[in-house]
């Protein structure tokens, strides 16, 4: 037989341990059981996985730590990745190796060397400079179309989940870090019918398999290593919290940063009933930490303290039991992998974590705390990025992915504002990189976006074709600051307020977005009005966008500006017409 198990003959004394019966016709006048003995481990048996495990495990032990080869094995099956400059030698040491234990070796249970090598619906990428793991093109795609089946089908047995479930547990083993993890436990804590959570774990696998991030590892990586301190409080009474946290680089500035966690993610916290919501704040600090400075962070080693023992667990497991926490956890693993980060995190206690000066904004002591930290370590403020909701979109966060690997998403303004619109993302970040894209040529430094005014009729303005996409995602981003309908007309200009167009009845909203051109450093600040050169403080890079309503007359401009709607441009409630002027001055 093939099997290695077969070569290993059976103790004496053990064999009465692996007897037996076989019905045979023949025997007696009626048939009875023959009774057969192994005589060397069977096949199947559950003893022989672990003993031949043992056996694998005296091979690999002194091939790796006495002659350095990367040899692995399954039970019985041993694989090796090696580059092709050492395969050789590899498998010559491989092959001594078991002729001098005495152990006979089956070349069908023995794969490699080779540089590249699919396994166990893995594949084992080995070079000279790096080494990585990734699914296998069948294993890929099978697991696609059971995702995409449940998917189609809004259900999944208790047993198809678990199945499934586990099957997601280990492809996780070629995903960066812990990604995925959080999502394939939720499918396989399913227990039948169908659910919002596991819907939203499906999207999740689905995106990664369109999208995965692998494990990757360059030999004789040399990282540029920073030191992080995070920390979040939450007071049960009020139902509201803090997070703070700093970053210690030695090729970087320190930063650091401190604020309330927003009320809408408080009360989405609080949306279980729970009043503690500790742990959460915790995890809510490590995510902004990544959110806030990533260019710190970008394929850096990061060495973590926390002073959670849950959070700390958490993140180290790659899942939870809270929903929040899992949906957290989920995505500060997704962060580290796109950052490329790699991540050692160590429990300090709340008395030693620097952190905890930071995440309470309202205390004036813990606050002078922070400030003679942040001047000791020349630590600067910045400002805390949080996300919009805990509950991402897998598809919004797979086409961002898919985008980034184009390069028309790094050099194509308009690609870049698509890519923004579909995630809807209106931070300042965002605005700023668009913003930043533009060329300011004017007399002026002005640019004005939507329905203009001439003497005679209004008319589209002619920048409006060119950018579309900046004043679709200009308006989603003053929709909750508007005070009034009616916006049809922006107005952007670079180091100073800008003007209003011709014929504006009124400014529904005002911003300022400072900033513009740097990296990590944008800010937005929204007003009620335009301000004016004395009551704020502009650099030269800073640009002021102005939300106005132009009143639009007549059937014939009405008509003309019809495709503004689709930009979101508010036309339909553009202020008061010409004839109802007319009548208010007759009235």
């Amino acid at each position: 037989m093939a099997q290695a198990y077969r070569q290993w003959p059976v103790h004496p004394d053990d064999i009465p341990l692996l007897v037996c019966l076989v019905w045979d016709d023949t025997v007696g006048p009626e048939g009875g059981f023959r009774a057969f003995a192994h005589k060397a481990l069977p096949f199947g048996a559950f003893g022989a996985v672990w003993g031949y495990t043992r056996v694998a495990a005296s091979v690999i032990h002194p091939l790796r730590r006495i002659f350095s080869v990367p040899q692995n094995a399954y039970v019985d099956d041993f694989h090796r990745a090696s580059p092709a400059r050492w395969a050789a030698l590899h498998e010559w040491v491989f092959q001594e190796l078991h002729a001098m234990l005495g152990i006979p070796l089956k070349d069908g249970k023995n794969q490699g060397p080779a540089a590249v090598l699919d396994l166990l619906g893995l594949g084992v990428i080995s070079t000279g400079h790096w080494a990585g793991l990734r699914l296998t093109v069948k294993r890929r795609d099978d697991l696609a179309a059971d995702v995409d089946s449940a998917l189609r089908a809004r259900r999944l047995s208790r047993r198809d989940a678990a199945r499934l479930g586990g099957q997601m547990g280990f492809a996780t083993t070629a995903m960066f870090g812990r990604i995925g993890r959080v999502y394939a436990s939720n499918v396989s804590a399913h227990r039948g019918g169908w659910s919002e959570r596991l819907a939203d774990a499906l999207a999740w696998w689905k995106a990664l398999l369109r999208c995965p991030i692998y494990r990757r590892r360059a030999h004789g990586d040399q990282r540029p290593v920073v030191l992080g301190w995070v920390d979040g409080s939450w007071d049960m009474d009020t139902g509201t919290g803090a997070i703070g946290g700093m970053l210690l680089s030695s090729q970087r500035s320190g930063r650091s940063f401190s604020a309330r966690i927003p009320q809408h993610l408080c009360a989405e916290l609080l949306r279980v009933g729970k009043k503690q919501r500790n742990t959460q704040s915790e995890l809510l600090a490590v995510l902004v930490l990544l959110l806030t400075c990533p260019d710190e962070l970008r394929g850096a080693r990061l060495i973590l303290f926390e002073d959670s023992a849950p959070a700390l667990e958490n993140i180290l497991s790659g899942a939870a039991n809270d929903d929040h926490s899992k949906d957290i956890v989920g995505a500060i693993w997704l962060l580290l992998g796109v950052l490329g980060v790699e991540l050692w995190i160590e429990w300090v206690a709340s008395e030693s974590n620097p952190a905890d000066a930071f995440s309470r904004p309202g205390e004036p002591e813990k606050q002078a705390e922070a400030a003679a930290l942040s001047r000791r370590y020349s630590l600067s403020a910045a400002e805390p990025r949080f996300p919009a909701s805990f509950r991402m979109d897998a598809g919004a966060w797979a086409a961002a992915v898919a985008a980034a690997k184009e390069d028309w998403a790094r050099n194509d303004r308009r690609r870049r504002a698509l890519t923004a619109l579909r995630l809807g993302s209106v931070d300042a970040g965002t605005l700023a990189a668009l913003l930043g894209a533009i060329t300011f040529d004017s007399d002026d430094k002005q640019v004005t976006l939507g329905w203009l005014r001439t003497r005679r009729a209004g008319v589209v303005a002619a920048a409006t074709q060119y950018h579309t996409e900046l004043l679709r995602l200009s308006c989603a981003a003053a929709r909750p600051h508007a005070r009034a309908h009616g916006t049809t007309a922006v107005a952007l200009r670079q180091g100073t307020p800008p003007r209003a167009p011709p014929g504006a009845a009124r400014c529904n909203a005002a911003c300022i977005v400072r900033g513009v051109g740097s990296r990590g450093s944008a800010t937005i600040d929204w007003l009620q009005s335009v301000p004016t050169p004395e009551t704020a403080k502009l650099d030269a890079n800073d640009v002021v966008v102005g939300f106005y309503a132009v009143p639009i007359d007549g059937i014939k401009e009405r008509v003309r500006s019809a495709p503004l709607r689709k930009l979101g441009l508010d036309v339909a409630r553009a202020g008061p017409t010409a004839l109802s002027r007319l009548a208010d001055a007759r009235r």
